[in-house]
C-alpha cells in the first residue's frame, strides 16, 4: 500500500510539472541550474547506501563492531547530506524568481525524501 501511495504522489508531481510547463515564460530563468551540490549530494547518498550494505554484510558474518561503525558512518553521511542540502537551499533561495510556482516545484520533492532517509537511517 505504501508503494502505491508513493507512486501516486510521484505521478501527481510529474503531472503538475507537465501542467505548469505549458506556461514556461512565467518562471523562465536565464541561466541553467547549478548541479555541483546536487551531484555531491548524489555521491553522498550512493556512498552511504554502499556503507550500509557493507554493514549488513558485517552483521551476517558476525562482526558487530564493524556493523556499528557502518551505522555510525551512514548516519554521519546523512547529516553531511542535510548540511549540503541546507547550503543548496540557502543559495537557491537567493535566486528564486518571484513566482510561487517555481518555489513549489523546487522545494516539494526534496523535503519529501527527508523522512524516508531518517526512517532508513534509524
Amino acid at each position: 500500500m505504501v508503494i502505491i501511495t508513493e507512486a501516486a504522489l510521484f505521478v501527481c508531481l510529474f503531472a503538475s510539472y507537465y501542467f505548469l510547463g505549458n506556461n514556461k515564460d512565467r518562471w523562465a530563468i536565464d541561466v541553467p541550474p547549478k548541479l555541483t551540490l546536487a551531484l555531491v549530494m548524489l555521491a553522498i547518498l550512493i556512498a552511504s547506501s554502499a556503507v550500509m550494505m557493507w554493514g549488513e554484510r558485517m552483521v551476517k558474518v558476525g562482526r558487530y563492531s564493524l556493523a556499528r561503525l557502518a551505522v555510525i558512518l551512514t548516519v554521519g553521511m546523512g547529516l553531511v547530506f542535510l548540511a549540503v542540502q541546507t547550503i543548496e537551499y540557502r543559495d537557491h533561495w537567493k535566486t528564486l524568481p518571484p513566482s510561487p510556482t517555481h518555489t513549489d516545484r523546487f522545494f516539494t520533492p526534496s523535503p519529501h525524501s527527508m523522512p524516508r532517509m531518517w526512517r532508513w537511517a534509524f
